[in-house]
């Protein structure tokens, strides 16, 4: 669809089933886009892998006199953990940057992340700085089973979160509780390999 400096582009609403669907508004005059991809019930490693790693590393090639925003809104993730999203890029001048993403936990709170991508000894890491936000902390308390005692004074968890790409392993270090300065909970690097051992690591480190 066209209209007067405008071009609309969205994706075909004939098929429900569609998992990812695009919405689009471009400018002419001069070029800028602001476009929004709907990602509905998939999983985390088809976000990690594949949509954010192709999107954050695009060859300087394909992005040349590109600019626009770029809004990943992701419903009904396949996550024990995470439930819905948001993730905001903007495209300028040959680069992509991450301007913020968001995370909701469902009737628990929310996590916001920085991340990036880079290479160890050849293999393709994902690294990223999360703030996890406790809400409400009776239905976290039960998620988790823990004590509600335990994390009454808790309202905060950092931690960073690292993804080998070529192993599929997943690390959790450096977490605080609070952010109080120079008091880690825990700083040791910690293989996440199903739900159960983040539930273990988790109430290691609030007990």
């Amino acid at each position: 669809l066209m209209k007067d400096n405008e071009i609309y582009i969205n994706s075909p609403t004939q098929n429900k089933k569609q998992k990812i669907k695009l919405s689009s508004k471009i400018l002419l005059n001069p070029f800028f886009f602001d476009a929004t991809l709907n990602i509905e019930k998939k999983d985390a490693d088809f976000l990690i892998d594949d949509v954010i790693n192709m999107i954050l590393n695009s060859r300087d090639e394909y992005l040349e006199n590109i600019n626009g925003n770029l809004t990943l809104a992701l419903n009904n993730l396949k996550n024990s953990i995470i439930d819905n999203g948001e993730i905001n890029f903007s495209i300028r001048e040959n680069s992509v940057k991450l301007k913020n993403s968001v995370f909701e936990i469902k009737d628990i709170g929310k996590i916001t992340s920085n991340f990036r991508y880079y290479l160890d000894e050849g293999d393709l890491i994902f690294s990223s700085e999360n703030i996890f936000e406790i809400v409400n902390k009776k239905e976290f308390s039960r998620k988790f089973q823990l004590s509600l005692k335990k994390i009454k004074n808790i309202n905060k968890i950092y931690f960073n979160l690292e993804k080998n790409i070529d192993n599929n392993e997943v690390f959790i270090s450096d977490i605080y509780l609070n952010k109080i300065e120079n008091e880690k909970a825990a700083e040791e690097y910690y293989l996440i390999k199903n739900l159960q051992t983040l539930k273990n690591l988790v109430r290691d480190v609030l007990s």
